[in-house]
């Protein structure tokens, strides 16, 4: 397998939609122009937080950055797209864990 390539089982997500092709092929257009989305906002918030000294409890970057992973993550389960759907629930964890912990004076900076 290349890089940039997944892998998922068509047989699964056949069976899972009562072999409709048609929507099968419709659902994973909107996955992939949803993935694009979210891949685009994930980048940039964690642009964001990479680059910040500290972070406040109620920032909205951390919230989009662990919504928009929370969203990645269901879509690639919801069409069995087991290989980004790990990833995404690592994201999702690491999100969740520097939000909750922002509150405490958590300095982000790296030496």
């Amino acid at each position: 397998r290349r890089a940039g390539q997944f892998t998922f089982s068509f047989k699964d997500i056949m069976s899972k939609f009562d072999d409709d092709l048609e929507f099968v092929t419709e659902l994973f257009d909107d996955y992939l122009d949803s993935m694009r989305e979210s891949l685009r906002v994930v980048i940039e918030k964690w642009s964001k937080v990479k680059g910040a000294s500290s972070i406040d409890t109620g920032d909205e970057t951390l919230l989009a950055l662990k919504n928009e992973s929370h969203k990645m993550k269901g879509s690639s389960g919801n069409l069995s797209v087991m290989d980004l759907m790990l990833p995404c629930a690592i994201l999702q964890h690491n999100a969740d864990i520097l939000h909750q912990e922002s509150g405490t004076g958590l300095n982000l900076a790296t030496d």
